[in-house]
């Protein structure tokens, strides 16, 4: 989010002409979005993407999509949303979420 509160889209590319891993393009887009945030061009972001991740209160594993977003504030959540496809369908499980880690504008 822009500091006039208008919404920017954006994404990462990747130097390599294959088909990159969301590992590879996760942190080029941070790099972005951390001077984007050291030069005062936005107030909060949300950085979106695929992860296997361990269910709350078992030892089960899931897919799911997390949500990482902060705030120029200091508010900063990681939001997980467990899912699994099933024939043409996609079942979502029980949201869950967690501190973030305020990699974007810093804890303060």
């Amino acid at each position: 989010m822009k500091p006039d509160g208008t919404i920017a889209d954006m994404g990462a590319v990747h130097d390599d002409s294959g088909h990159p891993k969301p590992e590879d393009l996760v942190p080029i887009l941070r790099r972005s979005l951390q001077e984007m945030a050291r030069t005062n061009e936005c107030k909060a972001v949300a950085v979106v993407f695929n992860v296997i991740v361990t269910l709350p209160q078992s030892n089960l594993k899931s897919d799911a999509i997390q949500a990482s977003i902060e705030h120029e504030n200091g508010y900063s959540v990681e939001v997980f949303f467990p899912y699994q496809v099933v024939g043409d369908e996609i079942a979502y499980g029980k949201t869950f979420a967690q501190p973030g880690k305020h990699e974007i504008f810093g804890a303060s």
